[in-house]
């Protein structure tokens, strides 16, 4: 228990001082307030007596701090006639005494916010007070596990129905024993400001006609017409005129410069719009201003009256740059703090977002080699067919060029590529695409997959395929418009696509369904938990494992004659890319030590590279803590030879099938 005051503000009532009683098993509070501080002792032997009384127990122990109103002969006295121990705090240390504390600024925090947001008086503080820790009987709390402090305590539900938000104006009935005649008002305005429990089972309001505290239960809330401080001032002001000069250049007339922007109705900026240029007093027609006598009154804000006393902000010294996440080519213009003009900043990503971005872009020649290269790969794979006109009752879908930079797993630049999307979300369901589902890889599987690896000391090898989705064939007759860039190297705007084209809907099945038609053919079968694996055996025994997500292949076997086969024989149906043994997939930097049959993911490069995207590079670090009750001890895994091959099996048969 504790006690806090005096408060700088009487209540309506005249009380100056909170004491808060917090039941430690239930967390449940209970607050008086009190208008002197000797009033403390007597009303403490009472709420021991009340929850004595309505939960059966007896009370063992109080713990307080050692100021003179705890620690005085009648609380003694009490303690010792009904055997309670009285527990206190070591001076200058009221940490000992930590639940009072803390629920009491728990109570003054939401006393504030409800005070400061319903803009009420604060000689109501007390109702506000009382309401708060009402409301805290309805809340969960930490130490009860699912419950609040009502429910464990009482042992029931509580109902909560009756709760309004703090301030909320409504309308009190007013009972026909207090009308004065027919013609009366059968309802008054009022304000809530809390809930009587203890006394009454009604509101506590406040009648705006009178400013008298009323209490009922038969009152219709307003919740969205609470009051508010700002003040709502009718100007009588001429019609706007969009050629006029803006409203403010009559206070900015004191000054040598002033800056005019021009006023216009589209509010998207455009890199090409001319910048805000500063012009002196001079160039200022007078007849502008004549014509707008009323520019002088809108152009200062009107503000509260509360707020006329407070001192004006100084300006920042903080110089204002660019965020260093907005890109690399962000306009590098500094903004002057000591005129009246600003300028814009337009950031450029370092990965185009449209053909003519790349044209701009410093890297344009490679971006321009890119695209080249990726159209002479579709025209290679006969991915397409140029056609000079649409068929009747034909429609196209859109494309655009997709630009991305390859990095490898030190976040390091290997190549620009470009590729031709097509806009997939324009197509038709039914008519340009039918199924469209195809599964990648799990993470899990992943993991497995490299931990079975490990334990059974297998080669993994990977392998690219190259223009995946372009292997598909299509089984639907699409036409798509060509993107721009690309129109220049052809003699019309369409083409009729042959193969499946990365953007497509159907693109990601088709390629699955061809490529299991190949490994089929080879003789893999695939997992059951998860298709994207496959299996083949020889003589019993597991030859080669093939983990597939999208265009990447991972290859693991016992030795490297059966992987090297492997790639020779996929060569005969695909291009591909040899990368030789595993090392970076998914973002993952993968490391492999033999000679522990161990094997390390590192995604160092993806989070550096995340944190340079939002300028958190040069973020402090901290450690984060396990999981509360996250039990991981060695007695938990397996102990003996027998029992850690029994795991390796399950895991196997878990992933494979």
């Amino acid at each position: 228990m504790d006690l806090t005051g005096p408060m700088s503000v009487l209540t309506w009532d005249g009380y100056l001082y909170a004491l808060v009683v917090v039941e430690v098993s239930c967390r449940y509070p209970v607050s008086r307030l009190l208008k002197k501080k000797e009033d403390t002792r007597t009303v403490v032997c009472n709420i021991i007596a009340m929850l004595e009384q309505q939960s059966g127990l007896k009370a063992c122990c109080i713990c307080s701090d050692n100021s003179s109103e705890f620690i005085n002969s009648m609380m003694d006295q009490f303690c010792r006639r009904n055997g309670i121990i009285h527990e206190t705090t070591v001076p200058y240390l009221p940490q000992q005494n930590s639940l009072a504390e803390q629920t009491i600024a728990i109570f003054f925090e939401m006393v504030r916010c409800m005070i400061h947001t319903a803009a009420v008086d604060l000689r109501y503080w007390g109702e506000v007070f009382m309401y708060a820790v009402h409301i805290r009987h309805l809340t969960l709390t930490i130490g009860l596990s699912g419950r609040v402090p009502y429910e464990a305590w009482t042992g029931h539900k509580p109902d909560v129905s009756h709760l309004h938000v703090f301030g909320s104006l409504g309308w009190a009935r007013v009972l026909e024993e207090v009308r004065k005649g027919k013609f009366e008002s059968r309802a008054v305005k009022v304000r809530m400001l809390g809930w009587w429990t203890d006394e009454t089972k009604g509101y506590c309001l406040e009648d705006l006609e009178n400013g008298k505290l009323i209490a009922t239960c038969d009152v219709c809330f307003t919740e969205d017409s609470s009051s508010s401080e700002l003040a709502v001032v009718e100007v009588d002001a001429p019609p706007y005129d969009p050629g006029a000069v803006n409203n403010l250049i009559d206070s900015a007339l004191a000054k040598d410069v002033v800056a005019v922007p021009e006023v216009s109705h589209n509010v998207t900026p455009s890199i090409s719009d001319p910048p805000i240029t500063p012009v002196t007093q001079d160039d200022v027609s007078p007849n502008l201003v004549k014509e707008n006598p009323t520019v002088s009154s809108i152009s200062t804000p009107l503000k509260s009256t509360e707020w006329d006393s407070l001192p004006k902000r100084e300006l920042s010294s903080h110089s204002c740059k660019p965020p260093t996440r907005l890109g690399l080519f962000a306009i590098n213009d500094a903004v002057s703090l000591n005129t009246n003009h600003h300028l814009a900043f337009v950031a450029v990503a370092n990965e185009p977002h449209t053909y003519q971005e790349a044209l701009q872009s410093p890297y344009s020649k490679q971006w321009e080699q890119a695209i080249q290269s990726e159209y002479a790969q579709l025209q290679k794979l006969g991915v397409f067919e140029w056609v000079d006109e649409l068929p009747k009752g034909k429609k196209a879908v859109g494309s655009w060029i997709v630009f991305r930079e390859k990095l490898d797993g030190y976040g390091n630049w290997v190549k620009f590529k470009a590729r031709i999307v097509a806009k997939g979300f324009l197509q038709v369901p039914g008519e340009d695409f039918t199924e469209t589902f195809s599964s990648v890889a799990k993470f899990n599987t992943l993991q497995i997959f490299l931990t079975l690896a490990a334990f059974m000391d297998y080669e993994i090898h990977q392998v690219d395929v190259v223009a995946t989705y372009l292997r598909g064939n299509l089984d639907e007759e699409i036409y798509m418009r060509v993107p721009d860039g690309v129109e220049k190297l052809g003699s019309s705007c369409f083409w009729l696509l042959k193969k499946a084209l990365y953007g497509l809907k159907q693109a990601g099945r088709q390629w699955k369904k061809r490529l299991h038609e190949v490994l089929s053919k080879l003789g893999f079968i695939r997992a059951f938990t998860d298709d994207c694996l496959y299996i083949k055996h020889e003589n019993g025994k597991i030859t080669l494992l093939v983990l597939v997500y999208v265009d990447d292949m991972v290859v693991a076997g016992p030795n490297g004659y059966w992987i090297i086969s492997f790639k020779n024989v996929l060569s005969e149906d695909f291009e591909i890319t040899d990368l030789g043994e595993l090392k970076f997939m998914l973002g993952i930097l993968i490391t492999r030590d033999h000679a522990n049959w161990l094997i390390y993911l590192n995604q160092s490069a993806y989070i550096h590279q995340v944190l340079t995207r939002f300028g958190m590079q040069d973020t402090s670090l901290v450690s984060t803590l396990l999981a509360v009750k996250h039990d991981l001890t060695l007695s938990n895994s397996p102990q003996t030879e027998a029992k850690k091959q029994t795991y390796c099996k399950a895991m196997v048969v878990k992933t494979c099938g």
